[in-house]
């Protein structure tokens, strides 16, 4: 049995001013296995912080069912819930939410203290996390003393303290800049896989899901669009929303045609064509003459002459509009019609603004989606 599971969840507010209905969670399932890392992504008001905070009891659902270590939380009465999930859970606050008044041991000590823990097994605890957090240093000191990335520690630390069973995790690295977001990242993953614990983590951030999580969870106006593992996700998308999520810059899509040549099939949109392979051909044979949409990776174009295919059938010729450095790769910014194209290819080739290139697509990588549901056809 898994350790945590959601069943049907659904949630639905009821706005204050007018009194409008808004659904922010519509038939949510998922399953989190014990010790495993599951990261909740999706963007701004997809819903994956009304998730967490149902998930944690702080928010009742509409409908469903959360069930942690066997037990359904709606089920548990309100007297015995808040020591339940002290017991098994551990929340991770986007702001830190620590106590100014209070130094930074106390901050740990707090929910040990509320739980009648002794001194002795407070300072135990303590002192085994304060190595791996790296805060052993800082901890007479106040919070307004010390830097965002050692507070953000130090909230790990008031969560990991009372060893729940479960830690949530709303997006605790949104408040740091960029390279402390890279060294916690680098910290939060080294103490999962010390600590063999289960993680659910909600983030925006693509970066940091697909580095850390273990499998991610895809959301959309509080519909999950898909459930796998990062590479799953970034090879085999289950539609339009998800390919264009994961990926940076996100996948290109063209709009096209597909048709018959002969024994072969090819896709023919604004200037040019795309040959399928061979994989693909059996898939495709109950859309020829209709229109779909291709997808493709900016770092699937190539400028390489041995990625053309023998019958060049995969070579697109298109105007360099904008050329944008990023060191060791150069974004290329064109159009194909109407469908705006970016190609990123190595930082040394030979490129400028207003030149006439031709590129080559890895078909061995390109995508087709339904036209008009967005779902995933064949890749």
């Amino acid at each position: 049995m898994a350790l945590l599971e959601v069943k049907n969840l659904k949630m639905v507010y009821t706005t204050r001013l007018g009194g409008n209905k808004v659904q922010a969670l519509e038939d949510v399932n998922f399953t989190v296995e014990q010790g495993e890392y599951v990261a909740i992504m999706g963007e701004s008001g997809s819903g994956k912080t009304t998730l967490l905070n149902i998930m944690a009891s702080l928010d009742k659902p509409t409908g469903g069912q959360v069930i942690l270590a066997g037990k359904n939380m709606a089920d548990i009465k309100q007297k015995e819930l808040c020591a339940f999930r002290r017991d098994n859970l551990g929340f991770v606050f986007q702001d830190f939410n620590l106590l100014d008044s209070l130094s930074l041991k106390d901050n740990i000590f707090l929910p040990l203290v509320l739980a009648g823990s002794r001194v002795e097994e407070m300072e135990k605890r303590l002192e085994s996390l304060a190595g791996k957090l790296g805060i052993r240093d800082i901890l007479g000191k106040y919070p307004y003393e010390v830097s965002g990335g050692q507070r953000q520690r130090v909230a790990l630390g008031r969560a990991m303290v009372r060893e729940p069973e479960v830690f949530l995790l709303d997006e605790p690295l949104s408040n740091l800049d960029a390279k402390l977001r890279t060294e916690m990242r680098s910290r939060i993953s080294a103490l999962h896989k010390e600590l063999q614990t289960t993680f659910v983590y909600v983030t925006h951030d693509q970066t940091e899901a697909m580095t850390m999580a273990d499998r991610i969870v895809v959301m959309k106006d509080g519909v999950i669009q898909q459930t796998d593992t990062p590479s799953a996700l970034y090879n085999h998308p289950a539609n339009m929303f998800v390919a264009g999520f994961i990926g940076t810059p996100q996948m290109n899509f063209i709009y096209a045609a597909v048709e018959k040549n002969g024994e072969k099939i090819n896709l023919i949109f604004t200037d040019g064509r795309i040959g399928v392979p061979a994989r693909m051909e059996q898939m495709l044979s109950a859309c020829i003459g209709k229109n779909i949409v291709l997808g493709i990776r900016p770092e699937d174009f190539h400028f390489e002459s041995a990625y053309r295919s023998e019958a060049d059938t995969n070579s697109i010729t298109l105007i360099s509009e904008n050329c944008e450095m990023t060191g060791s790769e150069i974004n290329i910014y064109s159009h194909i019609g109407e469908n705006k194209i970016i190609a990123r290819v190595a930082s040394d080739s030979k490129i400028e603004d207003g030149e006439r290139v031709t590129i080559y697509a890895d078909i061995n990588k390109i995508h087709i989606f339904d036209k008009d549901s967005g779902e995933l056809i064949c890749d």
